[in-house]
């Protein structure tokens, strides 16, 4: 925000002053209006008296020529300057009253904008401690998905992960049973660019292969990469329902909440690594054994050829030193 809220305050609190109104900082449109009210007033008694004036000034003749007290033309003259002064009076501070006007809708949208971040906020907290329990990969998964279509209000939902051979395969999807998914050429865009892109429409039917065959329609989507640690995981896609539309604050809380599932993700998977490691011991420790006996056996054949050179012949037994070092490591 380049104007800051107190910053905001002080420029109303300094209208307020010069406007006539009670300088708090928090201008209101019906404060205003009764200030309006109080300047129309004054104006009306200021036309009166300007009507009356004239009217002596013109019509009693018989005053103008037997009172010594009242002057009834220079009682209209000085109505007039009078009223002229009033009408720059009234001038200034309508001028004032409108940039109070700016100003307090300038303030309200600030505040309108701190509250959104502030629910944003508190309901990305409500996400992070409803995921801090997943560590099975499937069922963070599941949650991460049911929390997105939460925060946003979506009907559809899916996560694709990146496989070992670079294809984006759904694992998770809202409806289980089926329903409008987003053609993988859109999912595919957003994996390669890695920022999340809104689609608004309704969403055409290549992007919606599915859905005018069943009669519905998505109106919007929104999809978000999967990255931790710049390395992408997968893709988060989700869909509005057919009256609704997502917007840029959906866009903003889901790019935040991307990051947040991607990293619950990749400890589910670090997780269950370290499971695996821990279900098979031996086959691992197995591997470790047979790779060093392996290196040391290629190491002992090299050094049995009287033709080796003396240098490569040190090179060799650092090998096997090094290899011998591993053993001692795995039984250890």
């Amino acid at each position: 925000m380049g104007t800051t809220l107190e910053d905001l305050r002080e420029q109303i609190r300094r209208e307020e002053r010069v406007a006539g109104l009670r300088a708090d900082g928090h201008v209101t449109d019906a404060a205003i209006q009764r200030r309006r009210l109080q300047i129309a007033l004054v104006s009306v008694v200021v036309f009166l008296g300007l009507v009356m004036t004239t009217l002596v000034d013109d019509l009693w003749v018989d005053l103008k020529r037997n009172s010594s007290i009242v002057d009834p033309t220079s009682a209209r003259l000085a109505m007039i300057v009078f009223a002229v002064a009033f009408i720059a009076y009234a001038l200034e501070k309508e001028r004032h009253l409108r940039r109070l006007t700016t100003l307090g809708h300038e303030a309200r949208a600030i505040n309108l904008e701190l509250a959104e971040r502030i629910l944003s906020s508190a309901a990305l907290a409500d996400v992070e401690r409803n995921l801090a329990g997943c560590l099975r990969l499937d069922d963070a998964l599941r949650v991460v998905l049911d929390e997105a279509l939460r925060i946003v209000v979506a009907a559809t939902g899916s996560v694709q992960l990146l496989t070992e051979d670079g294809e984006l395969h759904e694992v998770v999807a809202r409806p289980v049973d089926g329903g409008p998914r987003v053609a993988d050429s859109l999912v595919a865009q957003v994996a390669l660019a890695r920022e999340p892109m809104l689609l608004s429409g309704p969403v055409p039917l290549e992007v919606d292969p599915g859905a005018k065959a069943r009669g519905d329609a998505v109106s919007s989507v929104v999809c978000a990469p999967l990255v931790h640690a710049d390395v992408l995981l997968g893709v988060l896609t989700l869909g509005a329902p057919p009256t609704e539309r997502f917007g840029d604050d959906d866009l903003a809380l889901v790019r935040q909440f991307a990051g947040r599932a991607a990293d619950v993700i990749a400890r589910a998977r670090r997780f269950e690594a370290a499971v695996l490691m821990v279900d098979k011991p031996t086959d691992l420790l197995a591997d470790e054994v047979r790779s060093a006996s392996s290196a040391i056996r290629d190491v002992v054949a090299a050094l049995r050829d009287d033709a080796v050179a003396p240098q490569d012949r040190l090179a060799l037994l650092a090998a096997l030193d090094a290899n011998a070092q591993r053993l001692l490591g795995v039984t250890a």
